[in-house]
């Protein structure tokens, strides 16, 4: 076989090999599609902003200057999720299979992750935390999260 040749098919089963991986928005390490979620002091960013349902890992890090979390609820809207009188979310009022997950207490600068399998439909990543008397939640950490 000619040199050419060998490089062609050798570039050729390489291209086979990548080629589905670089089609795919999965990690590739079982996790699912991976979502990278920005939490500042006072907002949320998922980037991307929907994925086909599945499995998903959520992959948060806290740019801001206090301790953040990023709760996982399944809602039409932020309008109608159920609020207590300090402005948080009222989480209990919320049943269970509609939060799939969270990441708890992230200090600024740390980060941590959280892979849920979950169905199509609209969900708002959102932080639920009151510090004196400023509500995440309620000064704008929430964003909305769509699965199809």
């Amino acid at each position: 076989m000619g040199t050419v040749r060998k490089v062609l098919v050798v570039a050729a089963a390489t291209l086979a090999v990548l080629a589905p991986a670089a089609c795919s928005s999965g990690s590739g390490s079982g996790d699912g599609a991976r979502v990278s979620v920005l939490l500042t002091d006072y907002a949320v960013t998922a980037t991307p902003a929907s994925e086909p349902a599945g499995k998903l890992t959520f992959k948060v890090n806290n740019n801001g200057s206090f301790v953040h979390e990023m709760l996982v609820v399944k809602a039409d809207s932020i309008a109608s999720l159920p609020l207590k009188a300090d402005g948080t979310v009222d989480e209990d009022a919320i049943p269970e299979a509609q939060r799939p997950g969270e990441v708890p207490d992230i200090g600024p600068g740390k980060s941590g992750s959280l892979t849920v399998t979950l169905p199509a439909g609209k969900y708002i990543l959102l932080c639920n935390r009151v510090d004196g008397s400023i509500s995440h939640y309620h000064e704008g950490m929430h964003t909305d999260f769509i699965v199809t």
